[in-house]
């Protein structure tokens, strides 16, 4: 927990950042899958093989079917060319 103004506690934000470059992303998606009714509104990233970064909704990452089988692609294009301009959009 992190004490807002006023002396209020809240939830920083957390970052599910799945996917990547390596032949385990499918591994990846799968866990991100898992982890997902575990956090409270998470802001999900999907890293794609070629490097870009696609926000996605958490509804889409869950209704994803067959995570070992089949690749994962965002509905939309992506939100950042790489995972370094992505994280400096937070820091």
């Amino acid at each position: 927990m992190t004490m807002l103004p006023g002396g209020r506690q809240g939830m920083k934000q957390l970052f599910l950042i799945f996917g990547g470059p390596s032949k385990e992303r499918f591994v990846s998606v799968a866990s991100a899958q898992n982890l997902l009714p575990w956090i409270v509104e998470p802001t999900c990233w999907f890293w794609h093989a070629g490097g870009e970064v696609t926000q996605v909704a958490a509804w889409e990452l869950e209704r994803h079917a067959r995570p070992f089988d089949d690749a994962f692609v965002p509905a939309t294009s992506p939100t950042w060319p790489s995972l370094e301009f992505a994280l400096d959009t937070v820091a």
